[in-house]
Parts: C-alpha cells; sequence; structure tokens
C-alpha cells in the first residue's frame, strides 16, 4: 500500500509451516477454479452503492462440491499480504498453520510484494520461475491486491478533484487489471480444484486514529468512497473468474462505522497481529463455505 511501496522484486518466503489441528483440510471450495470454474464465491464488499455491477455482486455462484486436501497455501500480492508490519508473516501462512495437522502438515509460500501493482503481480505471474513453481503446487491462492493501482489518484488533490466519475474510472481500470491477473494465475495453476480468493481492502489509503489526526475529513471520506469501488470492481472480478471473495472491510469496519485502530499497525494503514489474526479468520470462513 500507498506509504511502503518498494520496488518490484518477487521474494519467496516458502516454507514448512505447522500447528495444532483447527479443522481438517479437506474443506468446501466456494472459490475453486479453473475445472470447477461456476463455483465461484463472491461476498459483497459492504456499503457499496452503485450501478448494475452491484447487482450482478449481490448474487453468489453455486458452491463446488468438497474439494481435496489442502496441502499448499500461495499468498500474493503487496504489503498487506506480505505482513509488512508483522515482521512478514501474514494471513496466508498463519491459515497455513491452522490448517495443518499432525502428519499433514500445510506449506506456505508468501510471495507478496510491498508496493506491488495488478500489472506488477500479472508480470509476477507470468515470468517468474518461483511463482510459477508455487502456483502450480497450490491448493489455495489468497491475493491482496489494487490498492498501489490507485496511488497516484492521492496527489490529484483527491477530494476536490476526482469525483465520483473519476474513482469509477480508477477502479473500473483495477478491475480490468484483476481479470487479466486471474487469467494468468488460472493459466498457471494445474491442481483440480484450485481455491482463489481476493481479499478486498478496509482503506487503500490510511484509517483509524492516523486518518483522522494526518488527514482531513473530506480526505477520509473520499478514501472510504474509493474503497468502496475498488472492493466492488474486485469482488465483480472474482465472481466473474470463478474465485471466492475475502470481504476485509466487513471484518474490519462492520458497515463502516467501526474504527479499525486496533487492528492497524502504527503507520494506520497496515494489519497489526491482531488485524491480520481478523483477515484470517474471514478467510477461513470462506474457506469453510
Amino acid at each position: 500500500m500507498r506509504r511502503h511501496a518498494l520496488p518490484l522484486g518477487v521474494a519467496t518466503a516458502a516454507g514448512l509451516v505447522t500447528a495444532a489441528v483447527v479443522w481438517h483440510p479437506c474443506l468446501p471450495g466456494p472459490g475453486a477454479h479453473a475445472q470447477s470454474r461456476a463455483g465461484g464465491s463472491s461476498v459483497n464488499a459492504t456499503g457499496v452503492s452503485g450501478s448494475g455491477a452491484a447487482a450482478a455482486r449481490s448474487s453468489s455462484p453455486t458452491p463446488t462440491p468438497m474439494g481435496a486436501p489442502i496441502h499448499k497455501v500461495v499468498t500474493l500480492g503487496d504489503s498487506v499480504a506480505e505482513g509488512a508490519a508483522t515482521g512478514g508473516r501474514s494471513f496466508g501462512d498463519i491459515v497455513a498453520a491452522d490448517l495443518s495437522r499432525p502428519g499433514a502438515p500445510v506449506t506456505s509460500a508468501n510471495l507478496a510484494v510491498s508496493g506491488l501493482t495488478t500489472p506488477d503481480l500479472i508480470e509476477q505471474v507470468r515470468t517468474d520461475a518461483d511463482t510459477r513453481k508455487a502456483l502450480d503446487d497450490a491448493d489455495v491462492v489468497l491475493i491482496t491486491i489494487g490498492a498501489n493501482d490507485v496511488v497516484e489518484t492521492f496527489t490529484e488533490t483527491s477530494d476536490r478533484d476526482c469525483d465520483d466519475a473519476c474513482i469509477a474510472s480508477k477502479a473500473e481500470a483495477v478491475g480490468a487489471d484483476v481479470r487479466t491477473a486471474l487469467t494468468a494465475i488460472d493459466e498457471t495453476t494445474h491442481r483440480s480444484g484450485v481455491r482463489v480468493y481476493l481479499t478486498t481492502y478496509w482503506n487503500v489509503s490510511v484509517d483509524g486514529a492516523v486518518a483522522k489526526e494526518e488527514e482531513s475529513s473530506s480526505f477520509n471520506a473520499w478514501t472510504d468512497r474509493l474503497t468502496r469501488r475498488v472492493n466492488a470492481e474486485l469482488a465483480e472480478a472474482a465472481h466473474e473468474r470463478g474465485a471466492g471473495t475475502v470481504d476485509t472491510y466487513a471484518a474490519f469496519k462492520a458497515d463502516g462505522s467501526v474504527d479499525p485502530t486496533r487492528l492497524l499497525a502504527e503507520d494506520g494503514e497496515h494489519p497489526d497481529e491482531q488485524g491480520q489474526r481478523v483477515i484470517v479468520k474471514a478467510v477461513e470462513a470462506e474457506l469453510q463455505r
């Protein structure tokens, strides 16, 4: 996300992760794609208003049958997915640990990179050998992407110059690139019933106490509108490509009325340990659908 952008450079944090049993890793797969595209599960971005796209997001596809046991979780995306504020351990790593059981560990390959944009992710998936190998072995793919795509919007005196039509244009561009990224991922994964999930954002900018202290109320209202529209595009792209959506907006802020400060690091942008755990809970709820 915007305050901690780094040049693209794929850094693999793959490794064996084991933990106590939470549930059996053979779970229903509403986010399965590839051979089971019709099984995509989509969670609406909370509070999204808009046109016909929102109506399409209100219905969920038919859930897929029970998938194969999970052996590997791959995490892709930006600094949120990387675990920028938690020493590089993000929700994907924790999910893998939770899914592990004695004699049946679930490995985690965290390939997220701070500052990554969706075009960067497309390039990573298409050209990076480590990423392609990890995806080829993946049973679950978790992706957080899109916030860095709209970074330049913040320099346009956002609360005055970028109106709702501008917001829609920015968000739609993100949605188009995410569709391309999901297609590239689909072409790289070869296991039957791979489950792919996009996480939404509680905010594509700062939030909580930091936002109140450093930004104007009009700017914060503007970033909330932008976030909701980006989330709507992410949910629609996931739905169209047979992936699932994990609604972190609702998990962090309910309908937008809850202050997420307690879930954020000191920068007001990245989730802290507790915030990562909240994302884990939301992901695991989707895996059990």
